[in-house]
């Protein structure tokens, strides 16, 4: 709990396999823009579409981070 709000997020510690299986699994779509590179979606600004080569941790913040800290604890 931190300022009164307590954050329940169970999926964060999923990687793209374990994502990609639930969504074959329950039939749901995933989004278009993976079809385009990203792997990972954010702002604008901070946003890359993954290119080989590069780790996916690349794709957000420079590879600084994975995210912006609104939703950090």
């Amino acid at each position: 709990i931190q300022r009164g709000v307590f954050k329940v997020l169970p999926i964060i510690d999923w990687d793209n396999r374990t994502v990609y299986q639930y969504l074959q699994k329950h039939g749901l779509k995933y989004h278009p823009l993976w079809d385009q590179g990203y792997l990972s979606v954010g702002d604008t600004h901070t946003t890359r579409k993954w290119e080989p080569g590069m780790a996916e941790e690349e794709t957000r913040f420079f590879g600084l981070k994975r995210e912006c800290g609104l939703h950090e604890g």
